[in-house]
């Protein structure tokens, strides 16, 4: 129950960070960009979020929405870094949405990797193949490593691109993964 929890705790920190990290990227972005040019930028990368999600109403759409009405017309710095901070937790917000749409494609990996790997591991036992625990082992660690690696690099990357680049390539890793972990598990349980 202890590793259930503390693994959950280890991705929400993970998304936390992101944000956060997102935030800091956001701000520099503006200081570099200049004010007008950086919030334009985020204007559009949200924008181009939400046309990626246009088919799947929910509530982050509606938030963005609201959030997208407030006017701030002042040239005034802190408006303009308030701003900034709203449009990059409003963008962390859409690309969470999105990185949870593509988690059945990892589970769909996932277990095509468990198939692979219980056939390998059953001619493993029926041939008298030999054990790896070491292999197992580090292979077990880095399936979480997978999922949350993917959700914060998608999460901080400041420009437009298609989630399927990123996502594609860390879901057959994570089935790799998965099958490489069921294969070398011990031959007698």
């Amino acid at each position: 129950m202890s590793i259930i929890f503390w693994t959950v705790i280890k991705f929400i920190t993970s998304i936390i960070l992101g944000i956060l990290l997102s935030i800091i990227i956001s701000l520099s972005l503006l200081y570099f960009l200049g004010e007008e040019s950086g919030l334009h930028y985020f204007y559009e990368l949200c924008s181009y979020q939400l046309e990626w999600l246009k088919n799947t109403p929910h509530l982050v759409t509606k938030l963005f929405n609201t959030l997208s009405q407030f006017n701030f017309i002042e040239n005034n710095l802190i408006k303009n870094i308030i701003t900034a901070i709203i449009l990059s937790v409003s963008l962390c917000i859409l690309r969470l949405s999105t990185a949870i749409l593509f988690l059945p494609l990892f589970i769909l990996f996932g277990l095509v990797g468990l198939t692979d790997g219980l056939v390998q591991r059953y001619l493993r036992r029926l041939g008298g193949g030999r054990e790896s625990a070491l292999i197992y082992h580090l292979a077990k660690q880095y399936i979480f490593v997978c999922i949350t690696f993917s959700i914060f690099i998608y999460l901080v990357l400041p420009f437009k691109f298609q989630p399927e680049v990123l996502f594609l390539p860390f879901s057959i890793m994570f089935g790799l993964l998965i099958s490489v972990a069921i294969r070398t598990f011990k031959k007698y349980i």
